[in-house]
């Protein structure tokens, strides 16, 4: 399991925010072989919030797309390949298929399932904002096979810092 997190308006690798930013969390897990009822948990930093994109208040973040990572994501799809059933497990979302269901979403935490994993790499995001000022723990990300929990895996872990936000004073 690897996991990153990238800033909302450009794209750019950080472990550091300014409080209201929005980041982008990014996993990838990796399976050697084919797994079933795979479940991937990602415990957020205390200082973010997992931010639901389905309700109305956050419709007008838009998607987070351009035309390198429309690119990057096209390759990895005709890479990834699959099976002539790969569509009775797994959801579409933006025209993308997945082998990943609804996200479950906590303020702490985002929970992803998957019926069937192939072998092979599968990315997975969403979007977080930083809340609260401060220097966190970031807990590890971990991706386990349900029925099987000795099949499992940890992303790195490590700190992650929320400076101030920048206020205007004007006397």
């Amino acid at each position: 399991v690897e996991r990153w997190y990238e800033r909302f308006d450009d794209g750019r690798t950080v472990t550091e925010l300014r409080e209201g930013d929005l980041v982008r969390v990014r996993l990838r897990v990796t399976a050697p072989a084919s797994r079933d009822f795979v479940a991937v948990e990602d415990v957020l930093p205390a200082g973010l919030e997992t931010v639901d994109l389905t309700l109305r208040t956050s419709s007008a973040l838009g998607p987070f797309s351009s035309a390198a990572s429309d690119a990057s994501a096209q390759r990895r799809n005709a890479e990834a390949g699959g099976t002539p059933n790969e569509e009775l497990y797994g959801s579409w979302y933006g025209g993308w298929w997945s082998p990943w269901g609804q996200p479950e979403r906590h303020d702490d935490r985002t929970v992803f399932l998957a019926r069937k994993l192939w072998a092979g790499s599968f990315t997975l995001s969403y979007i977080a904002r930083a809340t609260t000022a401060g220097r966190f723990v970031r807990p590890q990300a971990h991706a386990e096979e349900a029925y099987n929990p000795a099949v499992n895996g940890r992303s790195e872990g490590g700190w992650f810092d929320v400076r101030p936000a920048i206020v205007d004073r004007k006397p």
